[in-house]
């Protein structure tokens, strides 16, 4: 992934654009905790 090229494509870059990392420790950190909530809110209802 060339950064230069990125930061020449886009002129008003938001954070995520430098640092992809933090968007996939994000969807990491949150997708567990997602599921669990559907999964209780799934059991909850079917109870």
């Amino acid at each position: 992934m060339d950064q230069q090229s990125i930061s020449n494509s886009i002129p008003n870059k938001p954070l995520f654009i430098y640092q992809p990392q933090i968007l996939a420790v994000m969807l990491v950190f949150y997708s567990p905790i997602i599921v669990a909530l559907l999964v209780f809110s799934m059991s909850f209802i079917f109870q």
